[in-house]
């Protein structure tokens, strides 16, 4: 997939969030990114990007940071 899938676009916006009492401040980010894949197994791709999700994207995956959501914007078939 790596060969056959490029970026379109992203945005990335840095925060910073708060822990609680104690005052402990974590920055952290969150971000959009578009891309486009030329592929015959959409599916497998889908799967992937599911894998992702569940084996955790980033640090500090207890605390709920590092998701991917996945939604298929047009689909078409190659010739």
């Amino acid at each position: 997939m790596v060969f056959n899938t490029e970026v379109l676009g992203m945005r990335v916006r840095r925060f910073v969030i708060n822990l609680g009492r104690g005052g402990r401040r974590l920055p952290v980010f969150s971000g959009v990114a578009e891309y486009v894949t030329y592929t015959d197994r959409p599916g497998l791709f889908r799967l992937l990007l599911d894998v992702a999700n569940a084996y955790g994207v980033g640090k500090n995956r207890a605390l709920g940071l590092g998701y991917v959501s996945v939604d298929v914007l047009e689909q078409h078939i190659l010739r």
